[in-house]
């Protein structure tokens, strides 16, 4: 018993000795398994806390996406306003410019003690006319030449003025060119410094046409005699150091008028294929209903709403016969298949309307066409390129415009 009791007494004591060990055991699996849940639970909280700065640098890239978009934005709007303020005070200063430039020129007609076109008789008219051109002094042009020709008019001879460049083809390219005038006024003289500038500025023939007056010779004289002198051009061409093949019509005001006439006519009636018309504030309409320009620019800057009535009054004596589609432009039945068109208009024009309505008929039936428009001038300023800023780089761009319909 007594060995039975000690060897039980022993097996117990191993069995504790095991039984603690095991406990110990259990016990460093236990802070083995706590250390691994705090590491686990660091790091859990290191990724939260990665998540929530990730986060928070997104929403502040995105705000600051967002503020540079809007600083863009900002800056781009007030350039906008900085640009349209001084776009407006530029157009402010160049009004206060055009108002001095149309004061001078009145000074000038004062001084003459010039009365306006509608007081006078025509031939009066014409005396003050070239009076008024002569006022200003031409800008230079140098040219090759000049030479005077009797050319065919619709019922006899009529005055013509052939302009050479300096340095003259063999077969020279050529404006035909027809003045200005209300179809009652002008002649090779007054429009002499035009036909000379533009002869220089393009590098190309112009040849001007001294078509017949009215009151003496009304409608339809001066379109015939336009169209039979283009006529006569084309026939007589080679003998003129001319070619037929590179033709342009142009003028200004009711030159203009007679221009787009002439490009109309020839496309219906045949004749030479034209390759350019140059209209400058053409008058191409004729109707009771005035435009706005002409309601906006009647008085006060040198060609006036009584003084256009005064001039179709002597040059259609009786507008009830007349076909409107062969005297205004804008009014024929068809405006495609006509030649490339410079269509130049003047803000404080009563014609302003008018030439660009011309324009926008060409464009819309498919004919090419270039509208320019000098905001911040007056009819006539063509004429006056040594008092008018405008006339000077509208003379240098239709130049290079001929050339490159008639000569590149």
């Amino acid at each position: 018993v007594s060995i039975l009791r000690r060897q039980a007494q022993a097996s117990d004591k191993g069995l504790r000795e095991q039984l603690r060990a095991v406990e110990r055991a259990r016990n460093q699996d236990l802070r083995a398994l706590t250390d691994l849940r705090a590491q686990l639970s660091a790091v859990e909280s290191e990724l939260v806390e990665a998540r929530q700065w990730r986060h928070a640098q997104n929403r502040e890239g995105a705000a600051l996406i967002d503020g540079e978009d809007a600083g863009k934005k900002l800056a781009e709007e007030r350039a906008k306003a900085e640009e349209a303020a001084a776009a407006r005070a530029a157009s402010e200063a160049r009004a206060l410019e055009v108002w001095n430039e149309v004061l001078a020129l009145k000074k000038q007609l004062a001084a003459a003690n010039a009365p306006a076109f509608h007081e006078l008789e025509p031939v009066q008219a014409r005396a003050a006319y070239q009076q008024l051109v002569s006022m200003v002094p031409p800008p230079e042009a140098d040219i090759g030449g000049t030479r005077d020709l009797e050319l065919d008019g619709a019922e006899g001879s009529i005055k013509g003025r052939l302009y050479w460049p300096e340095s003259p083809e063999s077969a020279m390219p050529v404006l035909v060119y027809f003045h200005g005038g209300g179809f009652v006024i002008g002649d090779l003289e007054t429009h002499d410094p035009l036909c000379r500038g533009l002869c220089a500025a393009s590098g190309c023939a112009v040849l001007a046409v001294d078509y017949r007056l009215a009151p003496e010779h009304p409608f339809p004289a001066a379109p015939d005699d336009c169209m039979a002198a283009t006529l006569w051009i084309a026939r007589k061409a080679q003998s003129l150091g001319l070619d037929a093949s590179r033709m342009a019509v142009g003028g200004d005001s009711a030159g203009g008028n007679l221009a787009a006439i002439v490009a109309q006519r020839i496309r219906d009636e045949g004749g030479p294929a034209l390759r350019a018309q140059l209209l400058y504030y053409p008058a191409t309409r004729v109707a009771e209903e005035p435009t706005q320009s002409m309601i906006d620019n009647a008085e006060g800057y040198l060609l006036t709403r009584n003084d256009m009535a005064w001039f179709f009054g002597h040059y259609l004596p009786d507008a009830s016969t007349i076909d409107m589609a062969r005297l205004a432009p804008l009014q024929a039945e068809r405006h495609d298949n006509l030649p490339p068109s410079r269509v130049v208009v003047a803000g404080f024009d009563p014609l302003r309307d008018e030439g660009i309505a011309y324009a926008e008929a060409l464009k819309t039936a498919g004919s090419p066409v270039t509208l320019v428009e000098h905001a911040d001038t007056i009819h006539g300023f063509m004429n006056f390129a040594g008092l008018f800023e405008g006339a000077a780089r509208e003379l240098t761009d239709s130049g290079k415009w001929l050339r490159e319909q008639l000569v590149d």
